[in-house]
């Protein structure tokens, strides 16, 4: 599973699987603000041109891997 971000993409989740996994990791606590998910996707694209970042995982510290 991807990082929980907290946006209104929860409510559409028809997967009953995806759903009870979101409510066992209580998502309303672990579930990162999406300014913060911006906020990161903003620094690796200001990075220097000579640095090129091929992959970006963003998950919370208390989200299981």
């Amino acid at each position: 599973m991807a990082g929980i971000c907290a946006t209104e993409l929860a409510n559409k989740i028809t997967d009953d699987v995806v759903m009870e996994t979101l409510k066992q990791v209580d998502m309303a606590t672990v579930a990162r603000l999406a300014a913060e998910v911006a906020e990161s996707i903003k620094f690796a694209l200001e990075k220097d041109q000579g640095l090129s970042i091929n992959e970006m995982t963003l998950r919370p510290t208390q989200q299981e891997p």
